[in-house]
C-alpha cells in the first residue's frame, strides 16, 4: 500500500510562513512540492543554520533556497532577535495568554502545527512557570497520511472493544496514525469517537464526522467529562503519561468505553519498563500495541498477550506483523502501510 500525503502539508507550511522572516519564507517557497509533502520539521536555533527534517533526510537550507547536507557559505540562519520575534508572533503578541503551554514547552498554531520551544526557564519551587529569552524552536508540520492507520482497522473487526496503544519514539508518526485511526473508526466503522486534544493538534484535521473533539482539555479531566456527557464508544488521546490519566482510563473502562492512546517509547523493552504501561496493563486497558519507527513506514502490531510472552522469551508464533508479507493471526490479515 502506498501512502500519499495530502495537500494539507503545503497549506500548513503557508500557515507557518506567516510567522517567519520574509527571507526564510522566500527560501521555503522554493522547495519543490514533493519535498514539501515530506517536510516534517523546521528547526530554528538562534545564530545557527536552519535545519529541515524530511521523512527521508535532514538538510540545511541556504539563503537562496538550495538544500544541502553540508555547511557552506550563505547558510540560512536567524539571529537571536529574529528568533524571539518569531516566538512573539506565534503567540499573537500575547505571551501571557499562552503561559501554561509555554511553560510546558510548546505552542500550537492553526492547523494543528505544534512548535516546541526552549530558552531560559523561570522556576518556582522546582516547577517551570515561564520561559524567557527564547533561543530555539522546533516547528512540526501537521499532515495527513490517508489510510496510514488501515492495518489497525482490522483490530476493530476482530474485537469491537479493542483498546489500542500506539507506541514509538518522537517523530515516528504516532499522532498522525492516531488521527487517521479516529477517522476510520468514526466514518467507516460508525462508532462514536471522542478525542481529548490537550494540545489542540487536531485543528483542521479530518478525524471523522462522528467524532467529538475536546480541545485544550487536560487529558484526565477531558476523559471524565467525555464519559459523563458524550456517551462515547471510543476515547482517543495523545501521549499518556501521568497517574491521573491512567486512573481516568481505568474509570472509563469500567463505564464500557474503549481507548486509543499513544505513548513514547523507543522499543518494546522500553515500553515494558514504563510504569504507566504496567498500570494500564494491570487494569486491562491494553489489548494491542502498534509499534512505529518512522512516519509512513511499516509498523508492527502485537496483542498484549503476545507482548507479555515475548518479554518472557516465547517464540511469538502468534505475532501480528505489518510487513512485506501478510501474517495471519486471529483470522485477520494486516496489510503494510508502506510509504
Amino acid at each position: 500500500m502506498v501512502i500519499k500525503m495530502t495537500d494539507r502539508k503545503e497549506e500548513n507550511l503557508k500557515t507557518v510562513c506567516r510567522y517567519l522572516p520574509l527571507r526564510l519564507c522566500s527560501a521555503l517557497e522554493k522547495l519543490p512540492s514533493d519535498r514539501v509533502r515530506k517536510l516534517c520539521e523546521i528547526r530554528i536555533r538562534a545564530d545557527k543554520p536552519v535545519v529541515l527534517i524530511f521523512t527521508d533526510e535532514r538538510t540545511f537550507i541556504t539563503e537562496t533556497g538550495r538544500l544541502t547536507a553540508f555547511l557552506t557559505n550563505g547558510m540560512m540562519n536567524l539571529t537571536a532577535e529574529e528568533t524571539e520575534s518569531v516566538f512573539n508572533a506565534m503567540c499573537r503578541y500575547s505571551v501571557h495568554s499562552l503561559s501554561d503551554d509555554i511553560a510546558s514547552g510548546f505552542i500550537t498554531l492553526e492547523g494543528g502545527n505544534r512548535v516546541g520551544i526552549y530558552g531560559r526557564a523561570v522556576t518556582d519551587r522546582g516547577r517551570v512557570v515561564s520561559v524567557r529569552n527564547i533561543c530555539g524552536m522546533n516547528i512540526r508540520l501537521s499532515g495527513d497520511f490517508p489510510s496510514i492507520a488501515r492495518p489497525l482497522s482490522k483490530l476493530i473487526e476482530h474485537d469491537r472493544r479493542a483498546n489500542v496503544l500506539i507506541c514509538g519514539p518522537p517523530s515516528s508518526g504516532k499522532t498522525t496514525v492516531l488521527r487517521d485511526y479516529c477517522r476510520i473508526l468514526s466514518d467507516e466503522k460508525e462508532l462514536k469517537v471522542c478525542v481529548v486534544d490537550e494540545r489542540c493538534e487536531t485543528d483542521g484535521c479530518n478525524v471523522g464526522i462522528n467524532t467529538d473533539v475536546l480541545s485544550g482539555y487536560p487529558k484526565a479531566q477531558g476523559i471524565q467529562i467525555a464519559v459523563r456527557t458524550l456517551s462515547p464508544e471510543i476515547i482517543a488521546f495523545d501521549e499518556i503519561g501521568t497517574a491521573d490519566e491512567v486512573g481516568a482510563v481505568r474509570e472509563g473502562l469500567n463505564s464500557g468505553v474503549s481507548f486509543v492512546m499513544t505513548i513514547h517509547c523507543a522499543d518494546k523493552s522500553e515500553l515494558l519498563r514504563k510504569p504507566q504501561f504496567r498500570l494500564l496493563q494491570a487494569g486491562g486497558a491494553v489489548d494491542y500495541c502498534a509499534f512505529l519507527t518512522k512516519i509512513g513506514e511499516k509498523f508492527e502490531i502485537l496483542s498484549a498477550k503476545e507482548l507479555a510472552n515475548e518479554s518472557h522469551g516465547s517464540d511469538n508464533s502468534g505475532r501480528l506483523l505489518c510487513a512485506d508479507r501478510s501474517v495471519h493471526s486471529f483470522k485477520a490479515e494486516y496489510a503494510c502501510a508502506d510509504a
